[in-house]
């Protein structure tokens, strides 16, 4: 099996000169991939560093060849992928650090050129090897690795993690408390595995919750290191997972209703509890649940109701009062002091944050929130209590404040790169979800549909924008 697609029939006269070309594309195409399908086992087999590298940058070749009839399959994509995981994750420790990151390199763009694969990963060893070089053996690693392989080798690391995510499932045998399962893991540790001939009965988000959880005190500085991980391993892909049969065995899914309730559960006590929260936790978890709402949506529970819903309906307030808060504006002669507290270097767990973490961040988690709760419709109200304001009423609110700091005159711009990343951001999370819904890219139901005619955001928006256009401070 060569493993390369055959060019699309009949797309050029068989004599004509193109023709020629895709032939011999195809024919180089072909024993790229037969080349590195018999070689790259070997090299890794006898751990030769050398030819590893130099048929990784083959497959890299392979992949990015798109030419018509020399594209590589999905099937051989898929090979590749699992190979190159398998073998970072048991053998990596014995590769040098740039291998290492050729590896992750390969695998991530592999990911990239597919939507999706019929893959299941467990997530412990993922959280093994992470611990190994970038928490627990952090001190260890410094003394052998540079500082600079060190931080490319956490950058890939960390977006290989987010991309494989949503191919997680669980592999627990048996419920486990989690006290138990934190001691099990060692703390920072690897997690526990699974028994011969045993069956799981936690998904790969109620084990990850279980793992980190305990350590979530407020008064203790492994809050953050353990939000960070949470927001890091929590698989989020709902629909993939209930859908997928995972061609493992003994494997429970990686999301389920169950362990989102129980992460949205976890909400209010510890971001209660917190007496003096630092920018980082908003950062986490505008992160999180900003990717759970988009992902979740149109997910129903049990009694017929969005899974999101309830929970956005309740904190949606809270939310946009806190990014209000972050912001830090000046109002008058006087200075918000509120949020003066340094940030933590945990952000680097977090893919997609600029490093140390900003609240540009922020402004584009909390946009991507509101564009996937935008289609909420609340129950109305019962006589003697409080309508609760829709996102499109916060919204609009939110923006009138904010319109007199997009003012020509207003050239301070303390907050002028915050407040144009979240326009920005908005924006385009709005068209994409718009654009998916009118092509019919979605799988949701039409009732979470977006109303296209609804102009209501745009004549909020646009004023903003317009005076932004001749301010004097250079971001706009």
């Amino acid at each position: 099996m060569s493993g390369v697609r055959a060019a699309a029939p009949g797309r050029w006269p068989d004599s004509s000169a193109a023709a020629a070309v895709e032939g011999i594309i195809a024919h180089d195409a072909h024993a790229l991939v037969d080349n590195v399908n018999t070689y790259l086992p070997i090299a890794f087999l006898y751990h030769d560093e050398d030819r590893v590298t130099f048929y990784l940058r083959r497959l890299q070749q392979a992949v990015n060849l798109k030419a018509s009839g020399g594209a590589v399959s999905k099937a051989v994509k898929q090979a590749w992928l699992q190979m190159l995981i398998t073998q970072l994750l048991t053998q990596g420790e014995r590769l040098q650090m740039h291998v290492q990151i050729k590896i992750m390199q390969c695998a991530c763009g592999l990911f990239a050129h597919e939507k999706s694969y019929d893959l299941a990963f467990d997530w412990r060893p993922f959280y093994t090897y992470l611990a190994r070089y970038h928490l627990t053996g952090s001190t260890r690693s410094i003394g052998i690795f540079s500082a600079e392989q060190m931080y490319q080798h956490q950058v890939y690391l960390v977006k290989l993690i987010v991309k494989a995510r949503r191919y997680f499932v669980g592999g627990a045998s048996e419920p486990t408390s989690p006290t138990g399962a934190a001691s099990g893991a060692g703390g920072w540790g690897a997690a526990a595995t699974l028994s011969v001939g045993s069956a799981p009965s936690l998904t790969a988000g109620e084990e990850v919750l279980a793992t980190f959880v305990p350590f979530l005190c407020p008064f203790d500085n492994a809050y953050f290191k353990s939000q960070a991980l949470i927001c890091l391993f929590f698989p989020s892909h709902i629909r993939q997972a209930a859908a997928r049969a995972t061609p493992l065995s003994q494997c429970g899914p990686g999301a389920n209703a169950s362990s989102f309730k129980q992460l949205i559960q976890l909400y209010a006590p510890f971001t209660n509890n917190l007496v003096d929260i630092c920018p980082l936790v908003h950062i986490l978890n505008l992160q999180l649940y900003s990717r759970m709402a988009k992902h979740a949506l149109g997910v129903e529970d049990e009694n017929g109701r969005e899974l999101m819903a309830p929970f956005l309906t309740a904190h949606r307030a809270g939310f946009f009062s806190t990014f209000l808060q972050l912001l830090e504006l000046d109002i008058g002669n006087k200075s918000s002091q509120n949020m003066h507290r340094s940030w933590t270097n945990y952000t680097t767990l977090v893919y997609g944050t600029h490093r140390p973490a900003r609240l540009e961040d922020v402004a584009s988690y909390f946009a991507r929130l509101i564009v996937y709760s935008l289609h909420t419709k609340d129950a109305p109200a019962k006589d003697g209590e409080t309508p609760v304001k829709s996102t499109q009423e916060l919204l609009t609110s939110l923006l009138y404040t904010l319109r007199n700091y997009f003012h020509p005159s207003h050239s301070s711009g303390k907050a002028g790169g915050v407040l144009a990343t979240f326009m920005s951001s908005r924006t385009a999370q709005y068209a994409k979800r718009l654009g998916r819904e009118i092509r019919g890219e979605v799988v949701y139901d039409r009732k979470y549909f977006l109303d296209a005619t609804n102009l209501d955001l745009l004549l909020v928006v646009s004023p903003s924008p317009c005076r932004a256009c001749t301010a004097r401070a250079a971001r706009w």
